[in-house]
């Protein structure tokens, strides 16, 4: 992936966030810190996450993720435990002309984030 750097005004940016586990987890929370509208779609979730929705930080849909969640989204983070899911996301953010990660395989992302230890 060759880069190009930018830096997004977080109260910006509306972020779909599919996967509920640790690596979930942590993306969500930067993202939040950074101020961004924050929808996480997943099953199941981790305590981190469920706390975060509890305390009306991000929005959570406990469900499995399907195409019409990018909808309004402008960021898109496939951070599941499964392969193929993360490359449906990855290919309907495409599809939908989004920003997307994919946390298990940067290079299919359009974007990576630089805040490794804690991203």
């Amino acid at each position: 992936m060759s880069g190009l750097p930018i830096l997004l005004e977080g109260s910006a940016v509306r972020v779909l966030v599919v996967g509920g586990g640790t690596v979930a987890s942590r993306k969500a929370a930067v993202l939040i810190e950074s101020g961004a509208q924050v929808r996480v779609v997943a099953p199941r979730v981790a305590v981190a996450i469920r706390s975060l929705a509890d305390a009306g930080r991000l929005e959570l849909v406990e469900r499995r993720y399907v195409r019409g969640d990018i909808a309004d989204a402008q960021l898109v983070i496939a951070a599941t435990d499964a392969r193929d899911v993360n490359a449906s996301v990855a290919a309907d953010a495409y599809a939908a002309g989004r920003l997307v990660h994919v946390a298990d395989r940067p290079a299919e992302g359009s974007f990576a984030t630089t805040r490794s230890s804690s991203a």
